[in-house]
């Protein structure tokens, strides 16, 4: 079995740098101008680990994308909405995870 893995549309400077970059397998995909669907997560995943590039510093490893939108968390720090039971736990779930301050 071949293990080699051959970068067809990218170096493995790029891909370390959109990893490097990136919180998530679809932005990394999308910095190097991937359609981000199908086997194309599956090929970079391998791409990853065969070039052994570290994504620790991503969202849960690049494993899965953070759930939370950018107007959902606007919302949720506005002080109309501070009794509002969902937004008051995305506040509270995005200060814990420090991504508020």
């Amino acid at each position: 079995m071949d293990l080699r893995v051959k970068l067809r549309k990218y170096t493995v400077h790029q891909l370390k740098d959109a990893v490097k970059h990136s919180i998530s397998l679809r932005q990394v995909l999308q910095r190097l101008s991937i359609a981000a669907y199908g086997d194309n997560y599956d090929v970079l995943r391998k791409a990853i680990r065969f070039h052994g590039i570290d994504i620790s510093h991503s969202a849960a490893s690049m494993g899965q994308a953070t759930n939370i939108s950018t107007q959902a968390a606007d919302r949720a720090l506005r002080p109309e909405h501070a009794t509002d039971p969902v937004l008051l736990s995305l506040k509270n779930g995005l200060l814990r995870e420090g991504m508020l301050t």
